[in-house]
């Protein structure tokens, strides 16, 4: 806005009118409000006595002299009063004014689009809303309330379906989801035009424009209603009604529809009303009702212990803090509102951390875009707008100078490689053990050395059956040998082929069903059962162990999601340190052994085998097989930003296929 617009004539239109709401209501004495637009704000006394010259005189110059406001505060002030239409210059408009600086983290959080007034779909249901908001209305709603929960705690069986038949929704359902949520979320905002209206009409004004439109909060769209006239009201409880409306009327929907599932059947419609009940309840006490963000909760603790602002006062409650903490000389900030912009604070990091995770788990580029705009926007902006303004507060400019290069040394460090390890749990072993698995149905026994034998009788019979059909095919081929026929031969020869490719399959068959082990091996059953003479069948746990004596050597396991690349790579040559636990003073070297075949995964871990050097130390000879170990491995180095990328992404990420575990 020009300085020119200062000297103008400055008209206060007849739609502006200033309610006096008294000391009592927790916020400013007085609500300048445009009846017109609907705009309403809360004023103090100095505010609306430069309003009332302005109205007199049409002069600025005189309104200062009259009040007393220094220049810079009595420009802001016209220029809110000009933004929000109470005051009218000629020659100056909206696009000539200075915008409202709202942050641009709060901005991504929520967006607003005005879209209508509802004024007059609210008229239409005053009766309803006269009913709802009184005696009669709440009890009816508490009594409705008490049903339905009862009802749905006598039916724990038809609860526990519903909710199994949340993961199996499918496209029809998701359909109903999605037309009763929308449903839902428009009777929330008429319950809060609806309350807004009756409350107007106890105190005895006018409602005015109720303007609604869409908002979006954490990337999902939901209709508001703006009821900022609700500052005219004297009091702090019908602000605090309005503020409840929303969620007051949807839970009478939300009764009602649990009562209609709680008698009836089960269908797609019961299906969709019990989802979308559930829902409304879980978001209603983690959003709506959840003060540290501006929604329902917010305002109704702000009006119920007369708070009004208390978010900007929190952000600039904060201000202040920083500035004393920089050497300004500025007033102790409100210990409320810091504390309350400290929780909000953190809230704003758990909401930008959920857009995060569900960016990552779409595309893990677009996550790592997000996570800068996120530091962007929570660290980066604030905190250099927190400075600037503690620097026009007087902070010292050697303090800025010096929180800066702290902040810029942070970052330094950030990025700059560190020496980094990894231990490994582990045991001792000095066995080869192996698993004996059932291919398919055989007679389990036990050979001379007390070894298992699996043999399938089907198997028996198959190759007896293949042996002579092969008899049969070679006769008939020498007999054929001595008169020759071209198609016999052919025919013939394709039989042979067919008979070898059986041949294959059966050897195959009898390669699984065979147990390699050494005469000195050991069999441990895993069942009573599985002793000799027992038929066993495919699919069931394992049969017993074969452990075989050899080398002592490391068995290791390490958590699937921090075998990353480049940590346990093949190239890495770097010996373990290893100690056992139960020996702490007993140190020795060992060597990662990676290859395809000894690679295991089980339970989310990888089985790691390293080899022990030698010469060993003479307290290993000692140790028993199965000892416990730890294992020490130097790492690539990594900055503190990897280390965190990586600690984020171990988190975030699906387990990987076990192919692609090694590089």
């Amino acid at each position: 806005m020009d300085a020119a617009a200062f000297s103008r004539d400055l008209i206060i239109p007849t739609f502006v009118v200033v309610t006096y709401v008294g000391e009592d209501t927790g916020g400013e004495a007085y609500t300048i409000s445009n009846e017109v637009s609907g705009k309403h704000f809360s004023a103090n006394a100095t505010a609306v006595s430069f309003l009332e010259v302005l109205r007199e005189t049409g002069s600025y110059a005189q309104a200062c002299v009259s009040t007393g406001l220094p220049d810079p505060v009595a420009q802001n002030t016209l220029a809110q009063f000009m933004r929000y239409g109470v005051v009218v210059a000629q020659g100056v408009t909206n696009q000539d004014l200075p915008k409202a600086n709202q942050p641009l983290e709060a901005k991504a959080i929520m967006i607003r689009f005005d879209l209508f007034d509802a004024a007059g779909i609210a008229a239409r249901f005053a009766g309803l809303g006269r009913w709802a908001f009184s005696a009669v209305g709440l009890i009816t709603w508490m009594l409705l309330g008490g049903w339905a929960i009862a009802s749905v705690a006598l039916r724990p069986d038809k609860l526990v379906y519903a909710i199994a038949q949340v993961p199996a929704i499918n496209l029809q359902g998701i359909a109903l989801f999605a037309l009763c949520f929308v449903a839902l979320k428009i009777v929330h905002e008429m319950g809060h035009a609806l309350a807004y209206q009756e409350m107007c009409r106890r105190d005895g004004i006018a409602s005015g424009p109720i303007r609604m439109g869409l908002s979006i909060f954490a990337m999902t769209p939901f209709p508001y209603t703006n009821v900022t006239g609700a500052w005219r009201l004297k009091g702090r409880m019908p602000r605090a009604i309005i503020g409840a409306g929303g969620l007051y009327l949807e839970f009478f929907v939300v009764f009602g529809a649990t009562l209609f599932w709680a008698f009836t059947g089960a269908g797609p419609l019961q299906d969709a009303v019990f989802q979308v009940a559930m829902f409304a309840a879980v978001s209603s006490l983690l959003f709506n009702l959840n003060p540290l963000i501006k929604l329902d909760g917010y305002y109704i603790m702000t009006d119920l212990l007369g708070l009004p602002n208390l978010a900007g006062r929190g952000s600039q409650a904060a201000v202040r803090w920083l500035s004393l903490a920089l050497g300004a000389e500025v007033a102790r900030p409100d210990r409320r509102a810091l504390g309350y912009w400290v929780l909000s604070y953190l809230y704003r990091w758990v909401i930008f951390a959920g857009i995060f995770w569900i960016s990552y788990q779409f595309d893990p580029r677009i996550g790592a875009v997000v996570f800068g705009i996120v530091i962007t926007m929570l660290i980066v902006r604030p905190l250099s707008r927190s400075l600037k303004q503690a620097r026009g507060n007087g902070a010292r400019l050697g303090r800025v100078l010096a929180g800066v290069g702290c902040l810029a040394a942070i970052c330094v460090l950030s990025v700059i490689p560190f020496r980094d390890r990894v231990l490994l749990d582990g045991q001792l072993s000095r066995f080869e053990t192996t698993f004996v698995q059932v291919p398919e149905a055989a007679e389990l026994r036990l050979d001379a050395d007390g070894l298992p034998v699996l043999e399938s009788l089907e198997l028996v019979h198959e190759q007896r059956d293949l042996q002579l059909r092969r008899q049969i095919v070679e006769s008939a081929t020498r007999a054929i040998a001595r008169r020759p026929s071209g198609v016999e031969i052919a025919r013939l020869q394709t039989d042979l082929v067919q008979l070898d490719e059986m041949d294959g399959n059966l050897d195959r068959r009898a390669t699984s069903l065979r147990v390699t082990a050494s005469p000195d091996s050991v069999w441990t059953p895993l069942a009573a059962r599985d002793y000799a003479g027992a038929w066993v069948q495919p699919g069931q746990a394992a049969l017993g162990a074969i452990s075989t004596a050899t080398t002592a050597h490391l068995v290791l396991w390490l958590d699937q999601r921090d075998f990353e690349a480049g940590l346990l790579s093949r190239a890495d040559s770097a010996p373990l340190l290893v100690r056992l636990e139960h020996a702490p003073d007993c140190e020795f070297q060992a060597q990662m052994v990676q290859t395809e075949a000894q690679l295991v995964l089980r339970d989310g871990a990888v089985k790691l085998r390293a080899t022990i050097d030698l010469p060993a130390p003479p307290c290993l000879a000692e140790a028993p097989s199965g000892a416990g170990a730890v294992a020490r491995k130097t790492a690539e180095p990594k900055s503190l930003f990897q280390r965190a990328k990586n600690s984020v992404e171990r988190a975030l990420q699906d387990r990987l296929p076990i192919e692609t575990l090694l590089e």
